[in-house]
């Protein structure tokens, strides 16, 4: 629940707008904090009795920031719809089972043994969204959250697993009190966080109204270059996208790339691909068809025959097979304009 300033991205236009936008969130969701802190405070009396004085400060920390009431509630609709539920346990196909703690922190644990390895692996905030989870640091491990019980994993840019959530596997071999911990105090976010964005829905939509009627007259009035800022902005909220680093629609694939094997992509505005060799000859062309329900991945029908998933992260488009093969992955880089 940290906080978040986006004051720099806010058109001037609607600062103002803003501010009365993000006053009345707090307010709505003023009742669901104040639960929420109750639960808390009970939730870290019981780390303290059982010595646990880590995972009392960082409820306390947690606690401090909603104190200081500068949560950015723009950023509720992203923030709360992360599919993965990340205190889950995911079985792949070497027999390896990843968890996610609070602070998003990586886990795995090979079947059968006793206690989980902190692989060194963190969330990236800044790069991850609901449908795709961003690791920072080596192996450049990314999750695609293909439904609620699948996960495809790209794993060190050359190999894809599966990742199947194993409800059967919920709460075994959990190497501490501390796991426990790590897994209630992130649900209990989770819960607030989905509380406040239902309270703050409605409010978010009227004021999405507003910024459509402001940016309609500042149109008349002729100034077409805040409008059109106004508009960007609007969209971004409402698609709940509001960081540029996160933003994959199908037009970030815009322009050429090339891949391990020398095949060019050269992809338009609309996501439509065209693959040549190094001869400059056609191999074959993708057609978008669909999305993940939040943006971050693609499928894609392929002129040669089969489907394909495709994610742009920071400087690097990565492509998969729909069905997860784990032996099929491309990664490509931009090349040229």
């Amino acid at each position: 629940m940290a906080s978040v300033s986006l004051a720099a991205e806010i058109p001037q236009e609607v600062q103002a707008l803003d501010r009365i936008y993000q006053k009345r969130c707090t307010q709505a969701c003023a009742p669901h904090i104040a639960a929420f802190t109750q639960k808390a405070l009970v939730l870290q009396k019981k780390c303290v009795q059982r010595s646990d004085f880590e995972g009392a400060k960082v409820i306390h920390d947690g606690l401090e920031e909603l104190k200081k009431n500068n949560f950015d509630w723009r950023l509720v609709k992203e923030t709360c719809q992360i599919s993965i539920p990340r205190d889950g346990w995911y079985g792949s196909v070497a027999n390896m089972i990843h968890k996610l703690d609070a602070e998003g922190n990586h886990y795995d644990i090979q079947e059968f043994r006793k206690k989980f390895k902190n692989t060194g692996e963190k969330v990236n905030t800044e790069l991850t969204g609901p449908d795709l989870i961003v690791f920072t640091g080596a192996p450049n491990r990314l999750w695609l959250v293909i439904d609620s019980r699948t996960i495809f994993e790209i794993y060190t840019n050359n190999i894809v697993a599966r990742l199947i959530h194993d409800s059967s596997k919920e709460g075994t071999n959990v190497g501490s009190a501390d796991e426990i911990k790590d897994a209630e105090w992130l649900q209990m976010q989770n819960d607030l966080k989905k509380r406040c964005f239902q309270a703050c829905s409605e409010i978010t939509k009227k004021y999405i109204q507003a910024l459509d009627k402001l940016k309609l007259k500042l149109s008349a009035d002729g100034d077409m270059t805040a409008a059109v800022a106004v508009h960007e902005y609007a969209k971004r909220l409402e698609s709940g996208n509001l960081s540029p680093e996160r933003d994959r629609s199908l037009k970030t694939f815009e322009g050429n790339w090339k891949d391990g094997s020398g095949l060019t992509y050269r992809f338009n505005g609309r996501g439509e691909g065209t693959v040549k060799k190094s001869n400059g000859t056609t191999d074959f062309t993708m057609t978008p068809v669909r999305s993940s329900p939040h943006g971050d991945f693609h499928y894609f029908n392929v002129s040669s025959g089969g489907s394909r998933i495709a994610t742009r992260v920071a400087d690097k488009v990565y492509i998969i097979m729909q069905d997860g093969r784990k032996d099929w992955l491309r990664v490509c880089k931009r090349i040229g304009k």
